[in-house]
């Protein structure tokens, strides 16, 4: 036999055994192997390889596999994806196993820890989970925690970083506990070698003779290292990776160019946020380096910008030109406006901690969107910090947080979301919103969304009300309500449903609190056209009524 098919076959390391006897010397190839997904295969493919001669694994050859995941790894470092050319990597790894391989691997994270921490994404929570476990893997703890650890790798992808700790709960003194063994060889067998033998036959050594049937799964995985013959790079595998290496140093080089820019210029941008002549001298400079930051703010700058090449380097650098703002933003939702963060919408589970102070970066923020955090312990010093002097709207933020706000010095817009009527009931103290809002020194235009009539008249009725420059307050799909003191008409109200009839009198009462002057009514042609007649009478109190749409009142 030459050929194995095993398309739709589902099994696990315990193959491995079924492939080692001599009778079966002869296979050189299998087709469609599937453990749980062909990830878990990739594990072991150099152990099936020596176990049972195997010369090549999946549908193709090993060699041409390796080929095609080193161009991968170059292709995605040369697009910024670095965190994917790492996995693509370490696929490479799992076909050969070359050392080689692990080295650059090594050099690769060490980077991608430095220049990438707190990064998002499949790929990069992937590479630190496996990182972290590998970590936690030879730490001492109780059993039961080891033991978990090892559960924990099989769902992994086989990695030469899980190698170090697996050893090291070899050396530990519970280890020959059968079970203990038992779990250990599955993760030994699922990470396949290379791995040193001797910790492993020290353990063998010091089994009892009763645990027979954990020390015979030993002594396989025992020879699976000792037998391992080390894989060399083919030519074109070695030229390959020889161009990473260099794309590597390449980058590291002219990172460090642009660094040495971005330190010089960065804080004459952060210190004149409104100054373009200062961002567009540093573009110049970064665009000499071929920094891609460079050219985002001269398109950004431009009057004309292209807005297709802008979102091509946003798809590519986004997360990178986030990161200095920290780990407790959104990432992906930042809005951009001349090369830099303008609008910022914080991270759900970030808005319940205490927020670490914010960088310089902050600097050219006016927005910040807090994500309708049901509550949070962030103080009023953090957002009282000179860094965000810029912020002047605030956007989604839960009534009762508002209170805990201090005193903001330059925000000047506040969007508020859910109505505080409600919230009053089953907590009274609520009920002083819109008065702590009134002492914020800046705030002239407040939203409130999914608001009622009750809302409206609170704030009407605060010392809030007379400082305003606009209110806004909506209840979705039914009716939105703006105040504008200031205009000739000053109360407008649109009736979007015919839902907005049953409240209309009651918001045409509490809105009477902001003046009596002008009122002007947009109507939906769904509103009850027949009810509004009869009840006009009631809009006398005001001494201008303007019908923007009568198409509803015939």
């Amino acid at each position: 036999m030459r050929e194995l098919d095993w398309h739709q076959r589902k099994g696990d390391a315990g193959f491995l055994e079924w492939l080692a006897p001599p009778h079966l010397g002869g296979v050189t190839r299998r087709l469609g192997v599937e453990v749980d997904g062909p990830a878990r295969v990739g594990g072991h493919v150099a152990a099936c390889a020596e176990a049972g001669n195997l010369q090549a694994v999946y549908a193709g050859d090993v060699t041409e596999a390796l080929h095609s995941y080193l161009a991968r790894a170059a292709e995605c470092f040369a697009r910024q994806e670095e965190e994917e050319a790492f996995g693509a990597v370490m696929d490479a790894w799992r076909e050969c196993r070359a050392s080689e391989l692990v080295l650059f691997a090594q050099e690769f994270e060490a980077r991608l820890d430095s220049t990438h921490a707190g990064r998002e994404g499949e790929s990069a929570e992937a590479r630190r989970a496996a990182r972290d476990l590998a970590r936690g893997l030879g730490a001492q703890g109780p059993p039961r925690e080891v033991e978990a650890r090892l559960d924990a790798l099989l769902d992994c992808l086989p990695d030469p970083r899980f190698i170090p700790g697996l050893l090291a709960i070899a050396r530990l003194p519970s280890a020959e506990e059968p079970q203990r063994v038992l779990r250990l060889c599955a993760a030994l067998r699922h990470v396949g070698p290379p791995f040193d033998v001797e910790p492993l036959e020290a353990l063998y050594e010091r089994m009892r003779p009763e645990a027979w049937a954990s020390a015979a799964r030993l002594s396989f995985v025992i020879s699976l290292g000792r037998d391992w013959v080390p894989r060399e790079l083919d030519a074109k595998a070695g030229e390959l990776l020889a161009a990473l290496w260099e794309a590597l140093r390449v980058r590291a080089e002219k990172e460090s160019r642009n660094a040495s820019i971005r330190e010089q210029w960065l804080p004459r941008v952060y210190a004149n946020p409104e100054d373009d002549d200062v961002r567009l001298v540093m573009a110049d400079q970064l665009m000499e380096t071929g920094d891609p930051l460079g050219e985002f703010i001269v398109l950004q700058c431009s009057p004309t910008p292209d807005e297709e090449r802008i979102d091509e380097l946003l798809a590519t650098h986004l997360r990178s030109w986030e990161m200095p703002l920290g780990g407790h933003i959104d990432s992906g939702a930042t809005r951009f406006e001349r090369g830099f963060p303008v609008a910022v919408r914080m991270a759900k589970e970030a808005a319940s901690l205490i927020l670490p102070e914010p960088g310089p970066a902050w600097s050219t923020v006016r927005e910040i969107d807090w994500a309708t955090v049901a509550w949070s312990v962030v103080h009023a010093q953090w957002l009282a910090h000179p860094h965000l002097r810029g912020v002047t709207r605030m956007r989604r933020v839960e009534p009762y947080w508002a209170r805990l706000m201090g005193q903001p010095p330059s925000v000047s817009r506040l969007e508020l979301w859910g109505s505080v009527a409600d919230q009053v009931y089953r907590t009274p103290a609520l009920g002083d919103v819109f008065d702590r809002l009134a002492l914020w020194p800046n705030l002239s235009w407040l939203e409130l969304h999914a608001g009622h009539e009750e809302d409206v008249s609170l704030c009407a009725t605060s010392t809030l009300a007379t400082k305003l420059e606009r209110f806004d307050a909506t209840l979705p799909g039914v009716w939105m309500l703006t105040v504008r003191p200031g205009d000739k008409v000053p109360i407008e109200v649109t009736l979007a449903s015919a839902r907005a009839v049953e409240s209309f009198w009651g918001l045409l009462s509490a809105a009477e609190g902001f003046g009596k002057r002008g009122l002007r009514v947009r109507c939906h042609r769904d509103v009850d056209a027949a009810r509004l007649n009869a009840d006009r009478w009631s809009m006398s109190r005001f001494s201008h009524v303007e019908w923007v749409s009568m198409s509803a009142l015939r």
